[in-house]
């Protein structure tokens, strides 16, 4: 038998998040695991521990003690209401002697301490059945994990008071601080949310923490939707205070922001304080309307964060309703040696791609934003699709990297440095620029002591060009020093031949963002071949990864081309495996319907291509076919 402590003391001063005094009474228990379950038909007087016994109330959670390898279990397909949350807490009283550690604490709570191992399970019974629904009438945290520990949950949907409410709490919420009862030095490790959605509350989910850390945070294939200040949120007093965070398969919409808010709200998925993030594969839109503070929201972004990277993911039709920000990906104040890259930002009221050093942020420095495409960013406020904004705090913005990205705007400027006290060092290579509607490639005109551009392409697609204020690039050159490599003229005033950006339309699948096929290069395009190998010691020795936007590898033939795309030529045989379509993926020798990058053969087989139905495209044709088509040789 395992025993919990007999505690019969005074209620010792209150922490910072706990409003009663729970006294633990010796209870017996098995040694083995226990399941805890919860049906909307469940009773109280239940024992609890049974799918044919199970509880109604959350709150009866606070009368028994959950150890690592315990369960608590929810009817899958069941709709649970409740006025109370799910919460799991424990908290140390330091006892007379005001020091942790020593005979005389008092431990509180329902959550003992984590094993190794061993985690406290929150899911659906049986775990393959539908999310069960629990609805929250009350302003709680959803599920509240407060200095504990080791907690997987997964399968749920959870529902708040609703964001027109004002709520102010979470839906998940992590969080630790020093009434622990460890030394300060010490972290708190392992959380994973799975396949969990979040409605109605403050945050969707929320980790954080008050002079305590926080580490190994998993969270994955979530929706958080319809909550007042974010979807994913985390914050602590210093940089580093939550370390390997990773968000996967997310979805953040529909958050609209508080607008009594005095700091930014409306984000996406935005990650603080972090050290060694990733967000991938994951989607943030249409956040972001009701938020009025300046310096803020953003679809997905991190801030006073170090080697954070957030990679494949799509941000569109973010709003803002205040004089600044809505955009799609943001590196803000204080980030360091964080990366975006492979990500499609696009119509968003803010900038595509922020660059920003807030007032009071600490240094920025060595981050990079390469293989990225905008497409009409900035539709408030001026914003540029990519865009540089420091109040210089710090040193301002430093050593950043912009490559290889493709921006396309008809909407306002392409690249804008708004404010650019206290930036140096910014290298701005190997980009594609288009404009439209007589919008600036470059607003702004930094010196090269604040960015050094080189071997850009910038192309006006319909009307005047200007960059930096100039009304071509040999004059910015002449006037700025812009645009010269090692003493000669750099960078393209010629149409690039991208396929048609202007029609770039919303993926909403991470997967396959490599069908944004309209931001490829053209065969022909003056481009090809054309870049910088910034891997070179005189550019710089920079790893540039190992693939485009599109998933190319680079470089090919040891030669880069500016752009998001690295552009390689396909081949592909008529095999007639499955018909005679030639849309028909499995009828070809690479399993890939041609298209304009692909030289075709067509051998003399049973099964020869419908050549004369819609769509058929190549870039060469070879066909032992006696009479190939007219239209199919137009096509290719």
């Amino acid at each position: 038998m395992r025993c919990v402590r007999v505690t019969n003391l005074k209620c010792p001063e209150l922490p910072k998040r706990i409003s009663f005094c729970l006294f633990l009474w010796l209870i017996p228990f098995s040694v083995f695991p226990v399941n805890y379950y919860f049906s909307s038909t469940g009773n109280d007087g239940n024992s609890g521990t049974s799918a044919s016994q199970p509880w109604l109330s959350f709150s009866i959670l606070q009368t028994v003690i959950v150890h690592p390898g315990d369960s608590i279990l929810f009817m899958a397909g069941d709709s649970l209401t409740s006025a109370d949350n799910i919460s799991l807490w424990k908290w140390v009283d330091k006892g007379p002697d005001g020091i942790y550690g020593t005979a005389d604490d008092v431990l509180y709570g329902n959550a003992t301490q984590y094993t190794p191992g061993q985690k406290i399970v929150l899911t659906t019974y049986p775990v393959t059945g539908a999310k069960a629904v629990i609805t929250f009438t009350n302003d709680v945290n959803g599920i509240d994990l407060y200095n504990v520990q080791g907690i997987e949950i997964s399968n749920l949907r959870l529902k708040g008071i609703g964001y027109a409410s004002g709520p102010v709490h979470h839906g998940i919420s992590v969080y630790c601080d020093d009434a622990w009862g460890a030394p300060l030095t010490d972290t708190l490790k392992h959380y994973k949310v799975n396949n969990s959605d979040g409605t109605g509350f403050n945050a969707g989910i929320f980790i954080g923490g008050w002079h305590r850390k926080i580490a190994d945070v998993v969270i994955n294939n979530c929706n958080l939707y319809g909550n007042k200040s974010s979807g994913i949120d985390s914050r602590a007093p210093l940089a580093g205070d939550i370390y390997d965070v990773k968000i996967r398969y997310c979805n953040a919409y529909n958050n609209p922001g508080d607008p009594a808010s005095p700091t930014h709200s409306g984000n996406g998925i935005v990650l603080g304080e972090v050290n060694k993030g990733l967000i991938e594969h994951c989607m943030a839109y249409h956040n972001g309307w009701q938020n009025t503070a300046v310096g803020g929201p953003v679809g997905i972004w991190t801030y006073d964060a170090t080697d954070v990277t957030i990679q494949y993911c799509e941000a569109w039709n973010n709003k803002t309703n205040s004089a600044a920000d809505g955009g799609g990906f943001d590196l803000d104040g204080g980030a360091q040696n964080c990366t975006i890259q492979y990500c499609y930002s696009h119509d968003n009221d803010g900038p595509g791609f922020l660059i920003c050093q807030y007032s009071g942020a600490r240094a920025f420095n060595n981050n990079t934003v390469r293989y990225c495409i905008s497409k009409n960013d900035g539709r408030k406020n001026g914003a540029g699709g990519i865009h540089f904004w420091s109040a210089g705090s710090n040193g301002g913005i430093t050593g950043t990297e912009i490559y290889n990205n493709t921006v396309y705007n008809e909407i306002s400027s392409v690249v804008n440095f708004q404010n650019t006290s206290g930036i140096s060092g910014v290298k701005v290579r190997n980009n594609i620029f288009i404009s439209a509607n007589d919008h600036d490639l470059v607003s702004g005109n930094p010196a090269t002591s604040v960015a050094k551009f080189e071997d850009n392409s910038y192309w006006s697609s319909g009307g005047v060009f200007d960059v930096a204020g100039y009304s071509s690039l040999s004059d910015w050159r002449t006037a700025m020093s812009q645009e010269i490599s090692g003493g000669l003229p750099s960078g393209f005033d010629v149409d690039p031949m991208v396929m048609n950006p202007a029609i770039g339309d919303t993926v909403k699948n991470s997967d396959h963002l490599d069908t944004l096929t309209v931001y490829m290069l053209l065969p022909q395009s003056p481009l090809i071949n054309m870049g910088l190998d910034l891997r070179l010691p005189a550019n710089g020795s920079l790893n540039v990864g190992l693939t485009d936007f599109f998933g190319n590898p680079i470089p090919l033939e040891n030669f880069f081309e500016p752009g998001a795309n690295e552009f390689q030529f396909l081949t592909a045989s008529w095999t007639g495996t499955a018909s005679t379509d030639w849309n028909t993926s499995t009828n070809w020798s690479n399993l890939r319907v041609p298209d304009f990058r692909t030289n075709v053969t067509i051998p003399n087989v049973t099964n020869q291509p419908e050549i004369n139905t819609t769509g058929n495209n190549c870039y060469n044709l070879t066909s032992r076919v006696v009479q190939p088509s007219k239209s199919m040789q137009e096509k290719c």
